[in-house]
């Protein structure tokens, strides 16, 4: 190309899933927009985040835009919204990544040109490079970690070993929409919030996750997280807003990192007068981690219990063991002596468990001493291993024997979760829908406190 790339990356809002007064930015295009902005054949970047744009808007503002190169986010909840945004935009180069993408490539390379596998920092930057040499995708060689349109996929992804080597400069692009962000109500912390990445993959290999494409656990340092803060802050000064009050941590188990590499991360939020919340699994949140934590002003942590005891450990969810309920009991316990609010996420819906085992998990959101208790009902996500589970016992489910599940269609199964089959082979999900509705009246009057959607 004789002129530089711009850029437009794009997370499409969902139509399928409400926060309930939650408001954060994706996390991995402010990622790419910083590895972007390390690159001489990039004009200019921009980010459409669906978390502040209504979807015709987004649209219209894409299109001004005028950008050489789209990139739109993969996800299950926002699938239709961005197969929208890639039929209707008319742009010389249109991408994709993200899990649903990664785990359907064959589908998703219908509407693009190229789709990204797993983590994407490597893959993209290599691809722009090579579309700024070579003019056109169809002139380009392979590159690991991309499936072209009418090539053969590769085999395996690009992972990043080093977090700290992750640019945070795409923070710049949405220095509009910081005084934006919000936190959920139950979150307990101030309004006046950012959202941030201290660390990717984690150990936990639950089969209904589908962040097991980012891989091992890697964390990044202190100084990493603390040098992207003062940007956060520096940014948010320009702008005329008032310093930042708290900090919503977006990794999927905080209690992975050893005891005294925790201290020296909370200890830092704690110097700069933040409060936090994040997630983390019950088996790793031992009493010292949470003790620290509490002291270094953690004020809520959302948790996974998921099922009833007689169930955790088995084929649907994967390694977590036998964690019983005295332990969970003993844990919550634990959070609450520590002035920290907890909130424990059930599942049910799971194709292998039984109307009585679901009435049992129901009883144990309902008893177990959780402040903010949360049902969903299972979305099984491509690409995990319950997904699996459904293909290799496809007999189960005739109607999709007949009609293989092409797409998130929410008009061939408009209930929760949205545009997702029914994948337990004898309950229909209105029936899961009620029994879920009758458990959070259950939870929340005996907690005497408004029932909320809670983002696992």
């Amino acid at each position: 190309m004789t002129y530089k790339i711009d850029v437009a990356l794009v997370n499409p809002p969902s139509a399928g899933w409400d926060r309930k007064g939650a408001v954060r930015p994706s996390r991995g295009l402010i990622v790419l927009a910083g590895e972007l902005m390390k690159e001489d054949c990039i004009g200019r970047i921009a980010i459409f985040d669906g978390a502040f744009y209504k979807l015709d808007d987004m649209v219209n503002e894409i299109r001004a835009f005028n950008p050489t190169v789209m990139g739109v986010s993969g996800y299950t909840d926002s699938m239709p919204e961005a197969v929208s945004i890639l039929n209707d935009l008319d742009v010389p180069v249109k991408i994709s990544g993200g899990p649903y993408a990664t785990a359907r490539p064959s589908e998703v390379i219908q509407y693009c040109d190229a789709v990204f596998l797993g983590e994407a920092e490597i893959s993209i930057r290599n691809f722009l490079r090579s579309l700024y040499e070579h003019g056109t995708v169809d002139t380009m060689p392979n590159i690991p970690g991309v499936a072209f349109k009418g090539r053969e996929n590769p085999e395996g992804y690009q992972r990043i070993s080093d977090l700290d080597s992750i640019s945070f400069r795409g923070w710049e692009l949405m220095a509009d929409n910081l005084s934006k962000m919000r936190s959920s109500p139950y979150r307990n912390i101030s309004d006046n919030i950012v959202s941030m990445m201290t660390s990717r993959g984690c150990r936990n290999k639950c089969t209904f996750c589908a962040s097991t494409i980012n891989g091992s656990y890697r964390y990044r340092s202190v100084e990493s997280v603390e040098a992207e803060l003062e940007l956060i802050e520096y940014l948010r000064q320009k702008q005329g807003i008032v310093p930042l009050q708290s900090v919503r941590l977006d990794d999927d188990d905080l209690f992975l990192r050893d005891e005294n590499e925790l201290a020296k991360l909370f200890e830092m939020f704690a110097k700069k007068g933040l409060t936090t919340s994040g997630s983390g699994a019950f088996h790793n949140a031992v009493p010292g981690k949470i003790e620290l934590l509490a002291e270094y002003g953690v004020k809520s942590l959302f948790l996974g219990v998921e099922t009833h005891e007689g169930r955790r450990g088995n084929v649907s969810i994967g390694p977590k063991g036998q964690i019983t309920d005295e332990q969970i009991t003993e844990t919550l316990e634990t959070l609450r002596k520590n002035n920290i609010k907890s909130i424990a996420g059930y599942i049910i819906g799971f194709p292998d468990e039984t109307r009585e085992d679901i009435g049992l998990t129901i009883d144990t959101m309902v008893n177990l001493p959780a402040d903010y208790p949360s049902l969903r009902i299972l979305q099984v996500h491509p690409g995990t291993k319950i997904w699996e589970w459904v293909e290799s016992n496809m007999h189960l489910y005739p109607e999709l024997q007949e009609r293989p599940f092409t797409h998130v269609d929410r008009e061939r199964w408009p209930t929760e979760p949205s545009g997702l089959p029914q994948f337990h082979p004898t309950m229909k999900k209105e029936e899961l829908i009620e029994l879920r509705n009758q458990a959070n009246a259950r939870a929340f009057s005996r907690r005497n406190i408004v029932a909320v959607t809670v983002e696992h």
